[in-house]
């Protein structure tokens, strides 16, 4: 599959610091596994091989771990380090010449299990310019909601 996983990392992390204490989010361990160490694995398992990631806040603790990730599952990863922080998705400008027509937008703090096959069938069945997933959220007043009515179509922000 050419498609190129585009995963910021920069977030400071500050609503779960008093858990993940010094260790950026994307990198602190669930049952013996990083969000992004999983989330590596996630696209490999559909045949994602370019990854770009995005590194600013803490960026000298992902060296070793991007390092494991790339030889674990013999992925093609550029890292672009932020010198001054881009916001969510300020990186990808740095990075339009590398993007596959089709791309994804991954954010590196998640725990998922997606079939990504599935998900760039439908976006492209329905010949979307935008496709996001999501969750039904428990917690809505301190999370972005997303009207979606009729199930496929988003009505408001």
């Amino acid at each position: 599959m050419n498609i190129v996983a585009f995963i910021p990392l920069g977030g400071k992390g500050t609503r779960l610091n008093s858990i993940t204490k010094e260790i950026p989010k994307p990198l602190y361990k669930v049952e013996g596994e990083s969000t992004l160490f999983r989330c590596c694995k996630n696209l490999k398992t559909f045949g994602i091989e370019k990854v770009i990631f995005s590194i600013g806040f803490k960026s000298e603790n992902f060296t070793e771990p991007i390092k494991e990730i790339a030889s674990t599952f013999d992925l093609e990863i550029m890292v672009n380090e932020e010198k001054k922080p881009l916001g969510e998705c300020g990186a990808l400008w740095n990075f339009y010449e590398y993007l596959s027509e089709d791309f994804l937008f991954i954010n590196g703090d998640l725990i998922f299990n997606l079939d990504f096959s599935r998900l760039i069938n439908y976006h492209k069945r329905l010949a979307s310019k935008l496709t996001l997933v999501t969750h039904v959220s428990t917690h809505p007043f301190d999370s972005d909601l997303v009207s979606v009515p009729n199930g496929s179509q988003i009505k408001k922000l």
